[in-house]
């Protein structure tokens, strides 16, 4: 087994040979759908099959990509003072979560205070955020952002307050021509609005017997982490593109279509069932030009899948693997990266299949400061639940920056 950067490298190798074989297939499969009226149901096959070959070795690619970043952005050595704080929050944690309150003492849960303004720590929350070390923390969010695709590409902010706000203008001055001399009326002035994006609490209850816990069978801050992070990470990432706003985030997708503000244009992608090159040209061509430079798609891999058969009208793909090895190698549409987004609906009549647009610019997401850890050793016996809680909010805050991609009804 060779290291990530050889890997990636062989992936990409065997994605551009594999998708040469699929291109040749669907070349052969289009040219019999154009004499025949149909390709038959074996040529169908054999092109799916390759299709799925390709989406397997695009997430292996990825994953190896995943584990070279976090590779490079490994935070160096900290001297040893540091090294002695973080040791001691550790141990006081661990303390807590594996023999609960009856482990610590008020003196302890005072120096663990203290040990976070001395690591000028904001990674737990002074109400109920029972000795959260800022690390796992920091883990768990970093865990969230690799599997949330809308959250590694939206703009994001943390906050110490319910909810966020700020004055949002959208609108224009009006304006008008006039002679050297003519007299000049007054003009409409432009009218702001408040965005107001509060936030929403968001739980999971993983649990684990007392023995193991005793016992120190397992790393306990690197599996609540890893536990904690896959229930949050599903939850925001169908709340990011669908919630509806009420008691959580409110997504992409459950806004008004339209122009104006507070709605989110949806351009028609050509057929009820498969999207059509023509209809996603047209909703690239729909977002504004200063949103372009970094534009990129989400879309279901199922809507993916399909893409990757159609053309333009010169005859080249509309699919392709782009970049480099050092800076990675990535699916893209039409130029801009593709992303799969299983939270997003298939092809059907009327579904919302497809987003184009800059999601830094488009989504904000909110972060309250701190995740929160109850340890319950009573309501589910012979197991202990952590109950870990995160305040999190999210929705629009630019409608211009982003199109959805419609199938037609």
């Amino acid at each position: 087994m060779g290291t990530p950067a050889e890997e990636i490298k062989q992936g990409f190798e065997k994605i551009q040979n594999e998708f040469h074989t699929f291109k040749q297939e669907n070349d052969a499969r289009l040219k019999k759908i154009e004499s025949k009226g149909t390709a038959g149901a074996d040529v169908e096959e054999k092109i799916n099959r390759h299709s799925e070959a390709i989406d397997e070795l695009v997430e292996k690619l990825e994953k190896s990509q995943t584990i070279l970043n976090r590779i490079a952005t490994q935070p160096e050595q900290t001297v040893d003072s540091d090294k002695e704080v973080e040791k001691k929050m550790s141990t006081f944690m661990r303390s807590y979560m594996r023999k609960g309150d009856r482990a610590l003492t008020e003196a302890m849960v005072k120096e663990h205070r203290e040990l976070e303004l001395k690591a000028l720590s904001v990674g737990s929350d002074p109400d109920g955020g029972y000795l959260v070390r800022p690390e796992v923390s920091a883990m768990i969010t970093k865990k969230i952002f690799e599997s949330s695709p809308v959250r590694q590409f939206a703009a994001k902010m943390s906050i110490s307050t319910d909810a966020f706000e700020e004055p949002a203008d959208f609108d224009e001055p009006d304006a008008s021509w006039a002679g050297e001399k003519s007299t000049r009326s007054e003009t409409d002035t432009n009218q702001l609005s408040l965005l107001r994006i509060p936030t929403h609490e968001m739980y999971a209850k993983p649990k684990a017997t007392q023995a193991i816990l005793e016992d120190s069978a397992i790393d306990i801050e690197a599996w609540h982490a890893a536990k904690v992070a896959e229930k949050f990470a599903r939850k925001e990432a169908t709340a990011f593109i669908s919630g509806s706003g009420v008691g959580q985030p409110r997504g992409i997708v459950s806004y008004t279509s339209g122009t104006a503000y507070g709605e989110v244009e949806q351009v028609n992608l050509g057929a009820a069932t498969l999207p059509t090159a023509d209809g996603l040209i047209a909703l690239q061509h729909a977002l504004f030009e200063a949103y372009q430079p970094n534009a990129r798609w989400m879309c279901h891999r199922t809507i993916a899948k399909e893409i990757r058969k159609l053309k333009n009208g010169s005859g080249d793909y509309l699919w392709s693997l782009d970049g480099n090895l050092m800076d990675g190698w990535q699916q893209s549409l039409l130029g801009k990266p593709l992303h799969w987004a299983s939270d997003l609906a298939e092809s059907g009549a009327g579904n919302l299949g497809v987003l184009y647009g800059d999601f830094a610019q488009a989504y904000l997401i909110i972060d309250r400061v701190g995740i929160a850890v109850l340890r319950d050793p009573y309501s589910a016996k012979p197991y202990v639940e952590f109950y870990t809680r995160k305040r999190v909010g999210g929705g629009m805050r630019n409608f211009q920056a982003m199109k959805i991609g419609k199938f037609a009804t």
